[in-house]
């Protein structure tokens, strides 16, 4: 699974898609506008304003992501129906 993101954390493996769908493949993050792919030794750089970049994400981070949107949006629904929207201290 993909998340996107806009903040880059270098030595980080990254999705790399230009904005008009072609796929990059798979780069490491090294700094400043600075890649290279996860297999070669050559880095180059990319402006970032053309490209999107997706993070990698585990099933159990997923599903914690999920499960705590799931917990905020059910104890949301239980404020509103106890206190009234307008309650004020």
């Amino acid at each position: 699974m993909f998340e996107l993101v806009n903040d880059l954390v270098k030595g980080e493996t990254y999705h790399v898609v230009q904005t008009s769908g072609f796929i990059e493949g798979d780069m490491i993050y090294l700094g400043g506008s600075f890649f290279r792919y996860w297999d070669n030794i050559n880095s180059f750089q990319v402006h970032q304003r053309y490209y999107n970049f997706y993070r990698y994400v585990t099933k159990h981070e997923y599903y914690t992501k999920v499960k705590e949107k799931y917990d905020q949006t059910s104890l949301d629904i239980v404020l509103k129906r106890l206190v009234n929207e307008h309650f004020e201290w």
